[in-house]
């Protein structure tokens, strides 16, 4: 199954002040197994998930997520830190109304 990611794409605004919003993809079928939820490295994006979300859209819901200062998301005016990260995801989670257990899927820069 070849899936545009483009159809799936959201804009989610995690913050007003500074103003913050996200690019995600969020697929899902009808009733979904489970929940995937992607996050790339440093440098990464969303769209470098796309076989494995091909993949696993089949039968569960995927959504990935562009962080702040990477692709399609806003580009922050000065550095983002780790607590910075996980407060936007953990907002994008909730305003995407994902709920329940979900299978985290990340990768690693390595510099």
């Amino acid at each position: 199954m070849d899936i545009d990611l483009d159809l799936y794409r959201h804009e989610v605004r995690v913050s007003t002040n500074p103003l913050a919003r996200l690019s995600a993809i969020d697929i899902s079928p009808d009733h979904p197994q489970r929940t995937f939820v992607f996050i790339h490295g440093f440098g990464g994006q969303a769209a470098q998930w796309h076989y494995q979300m091909q993949k696993f859209a089949v039968e569960n819901r995927v959504v990935a997520l562009d962080l702040r200062g990477h692709g399609l998301s806003d580009k922050p005016s000065k550095g983002c830190d780790m607590q910075q990260v996980i407060a936007d995801l953990e907002t994008a989670l909730t305003l995407l109304k994902v709920k329940g257990k979900i299978v985290l899927v990340g990768s690693a820069s390595i510099r």
